[in-house]
């Protein structure tokens, strides 16, 4: 339903949503965010999220799920140099490969791993379903994020290829994560 209001002498409209609608918008809310236009044709990037849970290691998490690539990626920041540097892994089929580099004028360790994830995700060849997994939430789904201009472009170029994309955090987990992590670098 559309309303007209007035405020301050203006008037502007308001949509008003029935409860199913607004139900429908909250549980579609990633999609919604991550909607975008390739030319003028609408595309939906396929996007999920999913808790790694405390009872399962990360370690276990990958080898419960074979059919899938992970991206796994971890970054720091010094703050006293302004350079940052990320370690990520790209796990598939049992094999992986580790994608590093130092010295990085990024401004912070998140958009660090996402530069890590994004050389990562340029790595890709073919179409398959790809689980980011991090220990911080990195702005991909928050339009207002100082990073979400790389979020989107890696969401981009995953979608691009034919990826499924699950997004995988692992709150408080970054030493178990990094540990992982430098078992392959």
């Amino acid at each position: 339903m559309n309303r007209s209001l007035k405020q301050n002498g203006k008037e502007y409209n308001v949509n008003y949503y029935s409860a199913e609608a607004q139900s429908f918008i909250y549980m579609h809310l990633d999609e919604i965010l991550l909607f975008r236009y390739k030319g003028n044709t609408p595309i939906a990037i396929n996007f999920h999220q999913r808790k790694i849970t405390s009872e399962i290691t990360i370690v276990d998490f990958i080898k419960d799920n074979p059919d899938k690539c992970f991206i796994v990626a971890t970054g720091s920041y010094d703050y006293y140099s302004g350079k940052s540097s990320y370690k990520t892994l790209l796990v598939y089929k049992g094999r992986v490969k580790c994608i590093q580099k130092n010295d990085i004028n990024s401004g912070s360790s998140n958009r660090s791993i996402l530069l890590g994830i994004n050389d990562a995700a340029s790595a890709i060849k073919q179409p398959t379903d790809i689980v980011i997994i991090t220990a911080t939430p990195l702005g991909f789904n928050t339009p207002q994020s100082s990073n979400y201009d790389l979020c989107s472009s890696i969401m981009r170029n995953l979608h691009d290829k034919g990826c499924d994309i699950t997004l995988s955090e692992c709150f408080g987990r970054g030493d178990e994560l990094t540990s992982f992590v430098n078992m392959f670098s």
